[in-house]
């Protein structure tokens, strides 16, 4: 146990010591916000989904920040207002018998409970067999608090916020899950592991840490995730908002 701790701990220290600390702005010169995820799933590789429309309600508290298609492919339709997003969705050649991720909506918010305000996705579909049930799976992920998301905590609304513990937590998955390189380095490519097992044998908070855990939302987990999450520990960034929809490289150059 000692010897786990110490190797833990080693680790902890090397993702620390990767941040730089200068050019530090303070956390209380900006508004910090919260980021929050809903991603709708296709969870059944023989679904046969020919159509989507999801209903996306923002409650009080939640800015949007976009929408990012999973890599299923298809057409789509989008209309955003203030309170809603609406998601019309026709998977490539009128079917989709993938396990992958159809769209992730992202939000901001200063709200400390944030969980309680995070939308609600009303799913309606149209199947090619009509026996089939639940297609779609709809997680909600607090951006960057992994090890929240690994104990359950979205069930209790106990989230602890960005520790270092959660840096630590995208490496062991880098570490321990990577599944292909990006930008030639290790990573785990989300949708390849949610295809990796049948999905619903699949544990669901390692899929909401998992989730949790790609900063940018390039569908990606790489050790350049854990450097985000310490450079707002370190100050740099007032929150992680910043860095969604930016590239790899260019998260990559921000965080160095």
């Amino acid at each position: 146990m000692k010897n786990h701790i110490k190797r833990i701990a080693a680790i902890a220290a090397a993702v620390i010591c990767a941040v730089p600390m200068t050019g530090s702005l303070s956390a209380s010169a900006a508004t910090q916000y919260k980021m929050h995820r809903t991603y709708v799933i296709s969870k059944k590789t023989n679904s046969g989904i020919k159509s989507l429309k999801s209903v996306y309600t923002r409650k009080n508290g939640l800015i949007d920040m976009g929408c990012r298609m999973g890599s299923l492919g298809g057409n789509s339709l989008t209309w955003t207002t203030a309170q809603k997003t609406e998601f019309n969705w026709q998977p490539k050649n009128n079917r989709c018998d993938e396990v992958g991720v159809v769209v992730s909506f992202t939000n901001k918010t200063t709200n400390s409970a944030a969980p309680k305000y995070m939308g609600s996705v009303k799913n309606t579909y149209k199947l090619a067999n009509s026996n089939m049930t639940d297609p779609f799976d709809v997680h909600n992920v607090v951006v960057g608090d992994i090890t929240s998301e690994l104990s359950g905590a979205r069930l209790t609304n106990s989230y602890d916020g960005l520790t270092a513990m959660d840096a630590l937590k995208v490496q062991v998955f880098v570490r321990d899950m990577s599944n292909c390189t990006y930008n030639s380095k290790p990573a785990v490519k989300v949708e390849k592991y949610l295809r990796s097992a049948n999905y619903d044998s699949l544990n669901k908070n390692t899929i909401c840490g998992l989730l949790s855990s790609d900063i940018n939302n390039d569908g990606y987990v790489t050790e350049t995730d854990a450097t985000a999450i310490l450079a707002v520990k370190a100050g740099r960034y007032t929150d992680l908002t910043v860095f969604n929809g930016v590239s790899e490289s260019k998260m990559r150059t921000m965080t160095n």
